[in-house]
């Protein structure tokens, strides 16, 4: 009786361990096995599906025109490839792209392309696009800067701008753009009018330039109290401030040389007309090698190339349009840097 007990006992034991075995035990056992088996697939997909909504969620408020830089680094973060994980480096990357792009624009225009404003733009080609009055379209190309500048001051970190430097920095970006977009338009004298397709690559330029130095100055890079002090920092503000001179000095020069009513062209005299066609385009290619040489970063110094590269085949243009206009015009001026180009 005790061995047919234990032999019973036994078996029913094995029943419920291998669910392999027959009978009513191993039925039961094998079917808990299966709800158990079922009940872990389930946590895991629900912990998976958990996981993706939460990073899915994170993408869209990266992305969501609700949520402050979202917004403003979805239109420019779009050209930009995969694989650039910080903003330092997508930044860089527009800089570089940004080097690039003017060193084009440079041998375009040196070829003989000349871009269609002010003086160029009495006969150009409707494929530009139709006109828009010179003080209108200047505002409008150049106050992207000042928006989006004061977009980026707003939301700025404030880690970053404890930074005497970077404060520094930020306001000759901000007094430059300030000038150009909201005070020199309205105190021009007979403009001519500006095709729309120049007019929006100028806008077009801002828009990208503002935003990657003033994003560098108030959220990516941060200057040590130490930079404050440093020879690069003190001799590049110098040179911007030297540039801003000239370049006010030569606007006023040219803004003389109209009376009220007037839109003819005369020969530019005095400041440093005596040297160069185009002073006040030298005046900005200082500034912003200043600014370059104070910043010493790679979006400051892509600032700078584009600059030279942009203005200074104009400068050239407005010399040799000089020449051919004045018979007397002074003969050992350069067109853009003093007795050398």
């Amino acid at each position: 009786m005790g061995a047919v007990f234990y032999s019973t006992r036994r078996g029913a034991q094995h029943g419920k361990d291998d669910p392999h075995a027959g009978g009513d035990g191993a039925e039961g056992g094998g079917e808990r096995g299966r709800r158990r088996r079922r009940r872990r697939r389930r946590r895991r997909r629900l912990r998976v599906s958990t996981a993706g909504a939460a990073c899915h969620s994170n993408k869209v408020r990266a992305s969501s025109p609700c949520c402050g830089d979202g917004v403003r680094r979805t239109a420019l973060l779009a050209v930009i490839p995969k694989g650039l994980d910080t903003e330092e480096k997508q930044l860089a990357y527009v800089a570089t792209a940004m080097i690039y792009t003017g060193i084009a624009v440079f041998v375009i225009i040196m070829s003989g392309v000349r871009v269609v404003y002010g003086r160029y733009a009495t006969d150009c080609s409707w494929l530009w696009g139709f006109k828009i009055n010179a003080r209108i379209a200047w505002f409008l190309q150049e106050v992207p800067c000042v928006i989006i500048g004061m977009s980026n001051i707003l939301t700025a970190n404030h880690d970053v701008m404890q930074s005497t430097a970077n404060t520094i920095l930020l306001a000759l970006f901000m007094a430059h753009y300030v000038n150009r977009a909201l005070l020199y338009p309205w105190r021009t004298r007979g403009s001519k009018p500006t095709p729309l397709s120049v007019m929006l690559m100028a806008w077009l330029f801002c828009v990208v330039n503002g935003y990657m130095q003033t994003r560098m100055l108030t959220h990516v890079k941060k200057y040590e109290e130490s930079w404050f002090i440093d020879p690069r920092f003190g001799i590049g503000v110098t040179i911007f401030f030297c540039g801003m001179l000239i370049n006010f000095q030569s606007d006023d020069i040219l803004r003389r040389l109209r009376k009220p009513g007037e839109v003819g062209y005369k020969i530019p005299r005095g400041g440093m007309f005596r040297f160069v066609s185009g002073a006040n385009f030298l005046g900005e290619i200082i500034e912003w090698t200043g600014f370059a040489v104070a910043s010493w970063t790679l979006q400051s110094a892509a600032f700078a190339v584009f600059t030279f590269c942009n203005i200074a085949p104009r400068a050239y243009h407005h010399h040799l349009w000089y020449l051919s206009k004045f018979p007397d015009y002074p003969k050992r001026r350069k067109a853009v840097i003093p007795f050398i180009l």
